[in-house]
């Protein structure tokens, strides 16, 4: 493989992220070292095209979903500051809500709140991103109840995800009716697929701090 080709990386992630999906609930360490690998061949696209935002994004879903919550942030954060406010409003949208979610998870539910708030202002009337407003403000008034997002972002509602335009422009099969795994959050040669993901990380969160 050449080392500078990006769009095969792209494809490798994807793999390996599927691979994941498959064995993650298996015993042994089979599917942390195909999330690793995902994130590796991620990153590989990132030496090639460093503005690359949605493998920012992406690497960021993988990050999350290793526990390394700090960095996940990171990589989301990144993303956003490469998007066009005009043009890539989805993925804005679904950079807020990753970022949310991992607050959430942490237990930052002031800081889980205000991605969602962004989240909204790019969707107002997305049913799950009210959903996820209401769930993170019975968290924040109940604290002692604990615990993150059972999810690792929010569906995207009617307004995104089931509506066929929208999903043929995000690389998304409008017809699909199987949508979880950390593998429908990757890129199939660069195309973003925003779905629902599994809950809580794969390893141990090493961020514990807020930044």
């Amino acid at each position: 493989m050449e080392p500078g080709n990006a769009d095969l990386y792209y494809r490798l992630s994807a793999v390996y992220a599927t691979l994941f999906d498959r064995t993650r609930t298996q015993k042994g360490n089979q599917s942390l070292e195909w999330i690793v690998k995902s994130r590796d061949a991620l990153e590989k696209v990132l030496m090639v095209r460093p503005e690359d935002k949605v493998a920012h994004y992406n690497l960021g879903v993988v990050y999350k979903r290793l526990s390394q919550m700090e960095r996940a942030r990171e990589e989301l954060r990144k993303a956003i500051r490469l998007c066009d406010p005009e043009k890539d409003t989805y993925l804005l949208c679904a950079s807020w809500l990753q970022i949310g979610s991992v607050y959430e998870e942490q237990g930052f539910f002031e800081e889980a709140k205000e991605a969602y708030l962004k989240a909204r202002e790019l969707d107002y009337g997305n049913p799950d991103i009210q959903e996820a407003l209401r769930d993170v403000d019975a968290k924040r008034k109940a604290p002692e109840s604990g615990g993150g997002s059972s999810f690792g972002m929010p569906s995207m509602g009617s307004s995104l995800s089931m509506n066929p335009q929208t999903a043929a422009a995000m690389g998304k099969d409008p017809n699909a009716q199987d949508q979880g795994g950390v593998a429908q959050a990757l890129p199939a040669l660069g195309q973003m697929l925003m779905q629902k993901f599994g809950g809580g990380g794969g390893g141990e969160d090493t961020s514990g701090s807020q930044p």
